[in-house]
């Protein structure tokens, strides 16, 4: 432990929050760097082996992350990957029922008073044999790995392939093999000359 007058840190730290649920922990990280910033009421954690996991039980949700700042009030955790680091962390859904959905985001943030997950810049969300792009590249998910419904969204079904594209969509992802909305879907048909 390092303590000053108004910091204290850990070289390594396993750091944990309380949901508003006392048997679920909102957060819980392992084997970060940290540093408390009680004047400025932050926290700032890197993590000692590149990436490291944290959980998010309330949201049934994980992630292996470079770094995180804590914002004590206004109670809210942001993470960003480095620059180099284009595509982001990848998100992933524990809930037994979801088949591991998972997204990649570069910068997200955590509200510890809704519970939401807000992930931005994602490019897509692999489901079944579809590219779901969300429209403004925002994703959010809420207790219980709810993932609120995509507007605008374009699907890219079959993405060997990529035959078909639906815009204007309105998505709900269920698990990694299962999605429902509806969009606009051009439809064009080459007829072949008579003859």
């Amino acid at each position: 432990f390092r303590f000053q007058q108004s910091t204290f840190g850990a070289d390594t730290a396993e750091f944990r929050l309380r949901s508003d649920d006392s048997t679920v922990y909102a957060i819980n990280a392992k084997n970060f760097n940290s540093t408390i910033d009680l004047l400025n009421k932050t926290g700032s954690f890197k993590s000692n082996a590149g990436k490291s996991k944290i959980d998010f039980p309330v949201n049934q949700y994980m992630t292996f992350i470079e770094q995180f700042k804590w914002f004590i009030l206004p109670r809210e955790l942001e993470f960003n990957s480095p620059e180099t680091n284009k595509l982001g962390s990848e998100f992933v859904s524990t809930h037994p029922l979801q088949d591991s959905v998972r997204f990649f985001s570069p910068s997200a943030r955590y509200n510890l008073s809704d519970y939401l997950i807000k992930a931005k810049k994602v490019k897509e969300i692999l489901i079944a044999d579809a590219s779901i792009m969300p429209d403004s590249g925002d994703v959010t998910v809420e207790r219980g790995a709810h993932i609120q419904k995509l507007m605008n969204a374009i699907v890219i079904a079959d993405t060997a392939n990529r035959y078909h594209t639906i815009v204007n969509a309105a998505i709900e992802i269920m698990s990694r093999k299962l999605y429902e909305g509806t969009g606009d879907y051009n439809f064009c048909a080459v007829l072949s000359p008579p003859g």
